[in-house]
């Protein structure tokens, strides 16, 4: 097993549905190669399981879908990086979008490439990712998590976070300004050029 204590985490997310569920990213290095790998908890007997482990990729920030159907990550594609590099240099390729919980099949979503994904949100109808692209692309992004709509941007600017309501109501965003400066917005989606979602 894993020694909850002796892990460096990063990023976790409880379904409301499988409560006894969660899934994190944690720091993992075999001494050559850093990379952070996706794991689950159970929260009843508290045993860790490794579920992916890879070593030209690095998985982050999992989020559950609203209908606890999906387990959405970020996928950072290492390549020939060693441990000390800048990891804002290498290659981010997206989302991956894995069906059916943990046990399901993963397909990825080509986001943006060469650039940062600070944060994400799932649609309520788990249709759309909004998320704030940094570094070389900064703005607010949409993609749609089937794959069959290439993302595109709906606001430009410095942004450092993104979130949509459960009701489908209103999207709200934080931006990115001098310290002290930064901004709440709350808008609809209609006012960002988007459809309504249930």
């Amino acid at each position: 097993g894993f020694d909850l204590t002796m892990l460096d985490w990063e990023g976790f997310s409880i379904c409301t549905r499988q409560g006894e569920s969660l899934i994190f990213s944690a720091y993992v290095s075999d001494g050559t190669v850093n990379t952070y790998d996706l794991f689950s908890l159970n929260l009843e007997d508290r045993t860790v399981e490794h579920l992916i482990e890879t070593q030209d990729t690095s998985e982050h920030n999992p989020a559950w879908s609203n209908d606890c159907e999906y387990i959405a990550y970020m996928t950072l594609e290492l390549g020939d990086t060693r441990a000390g590099s800048d990891m804002r240099d290498v290659l981010w390729k997206g989302f991956t979008i894995r069906e059916n919980g943990i046990d399901g099949q993963a397909r990825l979503i080509e986001a943006l490439v060469q650039a940062g994904v600070h944060t994400y949100t799932w649609s309520p109808d788990n249709k759309w990712i909004l998320f704030v692209g940094h570094y070389r692309t900064p703005g607010i992004y949409i993609v749609a998590t089937d794959g069959t709509e290439p993302y595109k941007k709906i606001l430009e600017g410095d942004y450092l976070s993104v979130t949509w309501s459960p009701d489908g109501r209103y999207i709200t965003y934080t931006t990115a300004g001098i310290p002290g400066r930064n901004d709440l917005v709350i808008i609809t989606p209609e006012e960002l050029g988007l459809s309504p979602v249930e």
